[in-house]
């Protein structure tokens, strides 16, 4: 990955937020995916029997009546991914592939965060150290629709403490400048700008 002439890859988060471009193409929200898979031709129950979810539960999120997790989106639109193409479910990536995406997504939002000169491999990080590695996990969860369980195994935390990170984050992403540098940073360690 390079970056741009004259710009750090590790720039601070102020100047990473304008290299956004138009809003990403995965949806965002229960509407954007069902209108994704109607337009699609599909229907709800075989995205939800290929992505392994609840079809039930996507019919109460869609409602409202339940809030869909960025996981539970992802999960769905790979599926719908999967079916379009005829191929089966992106295999889940294996550990090292997790841990080396989350080292790269870790030192972005250290270094966007401010919190760069903190160790990635301290387990009980404090202040914007903390908040870099729970993103890192968010960033896991949503990118490569990895579940809470298996985070908490490759990271050696209990499934409770990712779940928790994982709502905090999701409560952080209100703040536009922090929801852009997340963005941001996925789109480019997944090599989407």
């Amino acid at each position: 990955m390079m970056a741009a002439p004259g710009k750090s890859a590790t720039a601070p988060l102020r100047r990473q937020v304008s290299v956004l471009s138009a809003s990403p193409a995965s949806p965002r929200s229960m509407d954007e995916l069902r209108k994704k898979i109607e337009e699609a031709g599909a229907s709800v129950a075989a995205v939800c029997r290929r992505a392994g979810v609840d079809t039930p539960h996507f019919y109460r999120t869609a409602a409202g009546k339940k809030t869909a997790s960025r996981w539970f989106i992802r999960r769905c639109e790979l599926a719908l991914d999967s079916l379009l193409s005829g191929e089966g479910m992106p295999a889940d990536p294996g550990e090292n592939h997790l841990r080396a995406h989350y080292r790269a997504f870790q030192h972005q939002l250290a270094e966007a965060l401010g919190a760069a000169g903190a160790d990635p491999d301290d387990r009980r990080p404090t202040g914007t150290a903390a908040l870099a590695r729970h993103a890192a996990w968010y960033l896991l969860s949503t990118e490569f629709a990895v579940r809470p369980a298996r985070i908490a195994d490759l990271f050696g935390v209990t499934r409770a403490a990712v779940t928790q990170a994982l709502q905090a984050i999701e409560d952080r992403r209100d703040e536009p400048a922090f929801d852009a540098a997340l963005e941001t940073i996925g789109r480019r360690i997944m090599g989407r700008t």
